[in-house]
């Protein structure tokens, strides 16, 4: 016989934990330093759709591969650029980033750790940053050499 004061039986047996990994905020973090908003864009586009959201994902990439090409072009015409630190233009891309992931991603992904799910290795995370770097050094220096 159960009363109003019993506590509640919880079924886990049927609950399982999601199948699918998702990037950390801190992975997010690594893969825009080492490789630009993209590679960061490019974290946030898989964790959104594992998370069944493609057009989230979609505009997270779109926008932050338009950010990074806006703040290249930018730096061109920034006066005495070259005296500007190069770290300067990638805090401000973690920045941005981050800033979105924490506010967009980050309660999704507390959400899946708590169910359960796993969260990929930040080596994953930098080694898709290194991957990134290379068309993101070519393009920059594309850029740089088509000015001159």
């Amino acid at each position: 016989m159960t009363t109003i004061y019993d506590t509640p039986k919880a079924n886990l047996e049927n609950e399982q934990a999601p199948a699918f990994s998702l990037f950390k905020l801190n992975g997010i973090v690594i893969a825009t330093f080492v490789g630009s908003a993209v590679a960061g864009g490019i974290l946030m586009y898989i964790n959104f759709k594992r998370l069944g959201l493609p057009d989230k994902a979609n505009k997270s990439l779109l926008y932050s591969i338009i950010g990074f090409v806006l703040l290249m072009i930018a730096s061109i015409f920034i006066p005495y650029a070259d005296k500007i630190p190069n770290i300067a233009f990638t805090v401000a891309q973690v920045v941005a980033l981050l800033h979105f992931s924490k506010e967009h991603l980050g309660p999704l992904i507390d959400s899946h750790a708590a169910n359960g799910g796993e969260l990929a290795s930040n080596w994953k995370a930098f080694g898709i940053g290194l991957l990134v770097l290379l068309p993101v050094v070519a393009f920059v220096f594309l850029l740089a050499f088509s000015t001159i």
